[in-house]
């Protein structure tokens, strides 16, 4: 009698056959398709497929805008308008946002796929459009970004980009970059009002104030300004300093009240530490509540930061660095002719990269975090009533919400787990944290 053959010898049989069934039918779609009409997709196909990008909804729901963006070449912003169904398309329209009332949307206006194409010198610079809703209407601005719309959707305000300066204006103005012009448009009359060069804006939520960041090429009109939306108001300084910069300007829940940093370059684009101020509009009184010297021990005041009040306004949160060298502080000597025999010098340019085990994180990780890590803040917050500053977070727990109380904060932080993390989930630990001592309780 012949033996029986083994079961696990039939299997390959068994899921073979169907392998080999859906090969003959994927073989023959392609002439079936073509047979009936259809086609078969390719990868240009793939590319051409379009996604829904950065959607955004009005507040009253009826206006529903995007971006469609195919994976390569032109997209466009698509904005719908649900009550009348009016479809209104901006051709490479990108991400979109709507002022409260529903009335307008602003998009970016990239450039097209065949000018990104072309060397960098070569490209025109992106714009702006802003679509009518009601009608439809739109109207682009060229070499503009940045737009933002005021709380009542009456006003929008952006940036447009200076020319090219020419090879005198170049050396004139050293290594430090040209500032924009700011513009305030009157959404209801079209009307546009140009403001100077400047760096920063922000409307307060009553829409009756814009404060803005003044900056000139040489430094000398810099300065923080505030205006009223009124008729013919003219700008209000409220701090001014040659070579001034400002950032992170931020209105009060109620308006009337305005906090912002401010700093000194010592050199073209080099921003020293900085210094907290308010300005109460009520008053015309600006004040400086926080300062570098008020940070811990080894940390320091940045200006690239981020600033918000408390919701009772009682309080101004903001956030410290750990202080290291400036840049460019460095007493470096003229480079030497080259040697093409010097040992030394060939040594030098060998790289190593050193882990150890008990590392909190792997070298890929730390590459990867370290722009993140270097330019980051850890919270603090400065007291109106009291003048009292208040370190919040730190290297061992860095991260702390703003709350919507007036006396703890909640404090997290994955540090103890950065290792486990590595190849599990790790953990995070949790404290609450007194917002009048910066003490912890777990």
């Amino acid at each position: 009698m012949r033996p029986i053959l083994p079961v696990h010898r039939a299997a390959p049989r068994l899921v073979l056959a169907p392998l080999a069934l859906l090969a003959l039918i994927c073989l023959a779609l392609p002439g079936q398709a073509e047979a009936q009409g259809q086609r078969t997709i390719t990868f240009q196909d793939l590319m051409k497929f379009r996604a829904i990008q950065s959607p955004a909804i009005s507040e009253d729901g009826t206006i529903v805008a995007y971006a469609l963006q195919p994976d390569r070449g032109d997209g466009e912003g698509v904005v719908h308008v649900l009550a009348t169904g009016r479809v209104h398309r901006v051709p490479r329209g990108g991400a979109p946002i709507i002022t409260r009332d529903g009335r307008h949307v602003a998009m970016p206006v990239k450039i097209s796929f065949a000018d990104i194409e072309k060397p960098a010198k070569d490209r025109p610079k992106p714009g702006l459009a802003i679509v009518e809703t009601s009608t439809g209407k739109v109207t682009t601005i060229e070499n503009a970004d940045r737009l933002a719309f005021s709380q009542d959707g009456r006003w929008a305000a952006y940036f447009v980009a200076p020319p090219e300066p020419q090879k005198d204006e170049k050396e004139k103005a050293g290594e430090a970059p040209r500032p924009a012009t700011l513009h305030l448009r009157d959404l209801s009359t079209g009307a546009d009002t140009e403001l100077g060069r400047a760096t920063a804006f922000a409307f307060d939520q009553a829409s009756n104030l814009l404060a803005y960041a003044a900056a000139t090429v040489d430094g000398a009109g810099n300065g923080l300004y505030v205006l009223d939306s009124g008729p013919g108001a003219a700008p209000l300084a409220v701090v001014q300093a040659a070579k001034g910069r400002y950032e992170s300007i931020a209105w009060s829940s109620e308006g009337s009240r305005l906090a912002f940093l401010a700093g000194v370059e010592a050199k073209p684009g080099e921003a020293g530490a900085a210094t907290l101020w308010t300005w109460d509009g009520k008053a015309r009184r600006a004040r400086a509540l926080a300062a570098a010297a008020q940070a811990p021990k080894g940390w320091t005041l940045p200006l690239e930061n981020e600033v918000a009040w408390s919701r009772d306004g009682r309080r101004v949160f903001f956030g410290f660095r750990p202080d290291g060298p400036p840049p460019g502080d460095r007493n470096e000597e003229k480079a030497a002719e080259p040697d093409p025999y010097d040992v030394d010098r060939l040594l030098e340019k060998v790289e190593l990269d050193v882990w150890h085990w008990k590392d909190p994180q792997i070298q890929t990780q730390q590459r990867i975090g370290w722009g993140r890590q270097k330019d980051r803040t850890y919270r603090a917050v400065a007291h109106l009533e009291s003048g009292r500053v208040v370190a919040l977070a730190d290297l061992e727990v860095p991260d702390v919400r703003i709350p919507d109380n007036a006396r703890v904060a909640l404090g997290t932080t994955t540090v103890p787990y950065a290792r486990q993390a590595t190849w599990d989930e790790g953990g995070r630990d949790a404290w609450l944290v007194d917002l009048e001592t910066g003490k912890r309780t777990q």
